[in-house]
């Protein structure tokens, strides 16, 4: 490139827009950014503020799934960023994951410049409406001062808003360049209102329906995770059995006598057949602590044995209204419901539900006892994977077969301690998921369970964790197939379509060498073992492959 047709340098005064903007972010608790950095690089370069990290992913889904965990497990929204056009696409799945799954963020978007933003101009796509559907809020500022306005609106909307969720800022390139004034450490807020009062009428008249049940049945969601010494004090109180979703595993430990484990539609096929029908014949009152819709734990579970159906949580009844639901007490905060629960008299009756339990426990030891040459079993490999981590330790999985598997079979002790993709499914969760609970517990060993479909798709970031020395363990189950999807083709086609569901042969060794981490392959449930306590004790991304076949009647009989 000639002098004459090289770039001019854009000169940047020292505050700007982008100045102020990355201050804000800072001085309200983000010490990360995920994301990538397109043509607005002119403008903002990301080492404006001392304290906040920039992290370059591969892909602007990643940066949303990565921010997602972080906040999951620290209640600290960070940040993902993305350029206009493609950038905000790309980024937009990992916002909506992040929608469906309650994590707060902050989505940085850039736009056009505020003269320059027709719809046909190159790269130029309409941010807010776009993003409006998956946000809490969003806004698109034509100034420094707007820009410090939507950002005290987008706090307020986090700290007020019934759900947490991501709030998106749709910032135009001229306004990152604007000159500034730099803004104070913290913007002031309005006093959040009061918390509202627990309804204690709504509770006297739950206290009532749990002497009155038969069998009272507590199931616990993605909203009682912080409350798990308040759900485990009033199952105890009371003697009621919990169940979780998949959202909700760890808040009761599986080690306690109360706990079912985890149960979802899938639990009849993966673990024992009739088990969950079975278990809402016996109930009479299920009461929901905590409980998201978009979990994979819907009413069709209990909708024919039509027990009542209560359901406790800190805001009002927001499922859709054909979900049965005769009591909602949502109001107040969810810890002091609980424990108001929990502080009424005992109702002195037995824990009850043990053939159930019996029939559950069995089904899960008897599938993961069966070998087969040169492959291994998968719900063994989970329980190996269970032995191998302490307590403490965390395990996400990606979207398939394999996350239903690990939902199922990995016992769970503590709250905040197992993840994945609930609301929205989100293929290719698993490595960036791992990715953020690493960063935000690098003191804790992170595991994650990945099909060889979900893997390959975000693979690239394998280079990322190796640049950034984010140790993580991926274990990738691999079939050569989308294995969830041929189950429901089978189901409504008694067939599968090979086109469809199956791919080619990748040498997950290979890939994971060729982006600077450790690759091992393991055909055997002993050589697995040994491969992943090799890889817990490497300071380094290992990626442990390991082939497996899903069949269609195995699970009950696996001969």
């Amino acid at each position: 490139m000639t002098a004459a047709t090289a770039p001019r340098p854009v000169s940047v005064p020292n505050v700007t827009g982008a100045v102020v903007l990355l201050q804000l972010l800072h001085d309200h608790g983000v010490r990360f950014v995920f994301g990538i950095v397109g043509r607005e690089g002119a403008a903002i370069r990301f080492d404006e503020v001392p304290g906040l990290d920039f992290v370059l992913v591969r892909h602007e889904q990643s940066a949303g799934i990565i921010a997602d965990v972080y906040a999951r497990l620290t209640g600290r929204a960070q940040a993902c960023f993305a350029t206009l056009g493609p950038g905000v696409t790309n980024l937009s799945t990992g916002v909506a994951s992040a929608y469906k799954d309650r994590s707060p963020m902050w989505v940085v978007v850039a736009q056009a410049e505020t003269d320059h933003r027709h719809p046909d101009t190159h790269q130029v796509l309409d941010n807010v409406a776009l993003l409006r559907p998956i946000t809490h809020l969003v806004a698109e500022p034509e100034s420094v001062e707007d820009l410090v306005d939507a950002f005290r609106a987008g706090l307020a909307a986090m700290s007020v808003a019934s759900r947490p969720g991501p709030v998106a800022l749709s910032v135009p390139i001229d306004v990152l360049l604007e000159e500034a004034d730099r803004p104070r450490a913290r913007l002031e807020l309005p006093p959040a209102p009061p918390a509202a009062e627990i309804d204690r009428a709504a509770l006297d008249q739950l206290h009532a329906w749990i002497g009155e049940a038969r069998q009272p049945l507590l199931v616990v969601g993605a909203g009682a995770q912080e409350v798990s010494a308040e759900v485990t004090a009033l199952a105890r109180h009371h003697g009621i059995p919990v169940a979780s979703s998949l959202a909700g595993k760890g808040v009761l430990s599986d080690r306690d006598p109360l706990s079912l484990g985890c149960l979802t539609k899938h639990a009849d096929w993966l673990v024992a057949r009739g088990a969950v029908d079975a278990i809402f014949r016996a109930v009479d009152l299920v009461v929901l602590v905590g409980y998201d819709y978009g979990e994979d734990f819907t009413p069709r579970l209990w909708s024919e044995s039509r027990p009542r159906v209560a359901r406790i949580d800190a805001f009002p009844h927001d499922v859709p209204d054909d979900v049965p639901l005769d009591l909602d007490v949502g109001r107040g905060p969810l810890a002091e419901s609980l424990r108001y629960l929990a502080a009424r008299p005992a109702t002195g009756r037995p824990i009850g539900l043990g053939a159930e339990r019996a029939a559950l426990h069995h089904g899960r030891a008897q599938v993961s006892s069966w070998t087969r040459p040169s492959e291994v079993n998968p719900f063994a490999a989970v329980r190996s994977i269970r032995a191998a981590l302490a307590d403490d330790d965390i395990l996400v999985t990606d979207v398939g077969l394999h996350k239903h598997i690990a939902g199922l079979y990995f016992e769970t002790y503590r709250p905040a301690t197992y993840f994945t993709s609930n609301g929205l499914a989100t293929m290719g969760f698993g490595l960036p998921a791992a990715m953020g609970a690493k960063l935000a517990r690098p003191d804790r060993r992170v595991v994650a369970i990945c099909g060889d479909g979900g893997l390959h798709s975000v693979n690239q970031e394998l280079e990322t964790c190796a640049r950034h020395g984010i140790a993580v363990v991926i274990v990738v189950f691999k079939d050569g197939t989308f294995g969830l999807i041929q189950r429901y083709q089978r189901v409504g086609h008694d067939q599968h379509i090979e086109r469809a569901t199956r791919f080619g042969e990748v040498d997950f060794v290979k890939l994971a060498e060729a982006q600077g981490c450790r690759g091992a392959r393991a055909d055997t449930l002993e050589r697995f073992e040994a491969a992943l306590a090799d890889a817990l004790a490497a300071d380094t991304t290992t990626v442990i492959e390991v082939p497996v076949q899903y069949r269609a009647s195995y699970v009950h009989s696996p001969q």
